[in-house]
């Protein structure tokens, strides 16, 4: 995740390189392999686990960093956050069918940290 000292802007970013890689070719591989009952394979399965360990050690860093310059609340669980962010974009390929637009990735980015600073991504919330 980039740190530009901006938490907001940071989440929107990331949120539009999620987008911009889910719909680009291997994005929509992934997508088109978790829609035809995919993602039980185990092939898939690490390949998830693989993408989502690489996010949630940079979300970690970046959301203790906005904490620590008081940008958010110190007990954001990064892995709550992280499905909060991406769930609607996922959300809108597999089950609406829906174009990832700008509109749909700010608003994913606005509502994880209007969550996270209402401690509703908190450890044990």
């Amino acid at each position: 995740m980039p740190d530009t000292g901006d938490i907001d802007r940071d989440v929107a970013a990331a949120a539009q390189a999620r987008a911009e890689w889910l719909t680009g070719p291997s994005g929509r591989q992934l997508i088109a392999m978790i829609g035809a009952g995919g993602a039980q394979s185990t092939g898939v399965q690490l390949a998830i686990a693989r993408i989502l360990s690489e996010r949630r050690e940079g979300i970690q860093e970046r959301l203790t960093k906005a904490a620590d310059d008081g940008q958010l609340p110190h007990d954001v669980d990064a892995d709550v956050f992280l499905k909060t962010l991406l769930a609607p974009l996922y959300f809108a390929l597999l089950v609406t069918h829906e174009p990832l637009t700008p509109e749909l990735v700010s608003l994913a980015a606005r509502v994880s940290l209007t969550a996270a600073r209402n401690r509703q991504l908190s450890h044990g919330s």
